[in-house]
């Protein structure tokens, strides 16, 4: 109905933005349903939307992206090398993004390659400088690295 409402009004592209989000839900709901399959094969096609539509002109960003989403179900099911594929194409079209770095070196490793979820997590220190958190993720890139402090 709220879909309806936005294309009634002529705004297309929030009509587009709000479909996405519907995928998402879709998506996340089948996954953790117990349908895994269609849960991803969902949210792939939340991705190839959120592509189509690109960025909305002034809004600041998506709040989380379609594909950290699918990088996440792909985690969950064991497949770190889909994540990691799954969370470079994200960092292409969303930089810098916490969870998106955070996820990205997590796919690393557990997929086996230790050098560059090294680099993910010195990203991760990088961007997390001058902070004064106390996030998991910080203490773990931390830990990761070898680091004593960001």
């Amino acid at each position: 109905m709220l879909r309806q409402n936005i294309v009634d009004d002529g705004n297309l592209t929030n009509a587009g933005l709000v479909t996405v989000q519907i995928k998402i839900s879709e998506g996340l709901i089948a996954f953790y349903s117990g349908d895994q399959d269609q849960g991803i094969t969902i949210l792939q096609e939340a991705v190839k939307m959120e592509d189509l539509l690109g960025k909305h002109g002034i809004s600041p960003g998506k709040i989380i992206p379609a594909r950290e989403f699918l990088a996440e179900m792909f985690l969950e099911t064991n497949k770190p090398n889909e994540a990691l594929k799954v969370y470079e194409a994200n960092l292409v079209v969303n930089p810098n993004r916490f969870n998106g770095i955070y996820g990205a070196a997590i796919a690393s490793d557990q997929a086996g390659d230790q050098e560059k979820a090294n680099r993910y997590f010195e990203q991760l220190l990088i961007l997390s400088e001058g902070t004064n958190s106390d996030r998991p993720e910080i203490a773990e890139a931390i830990k990761y690295t070898g680091q004593s402090e960001i």
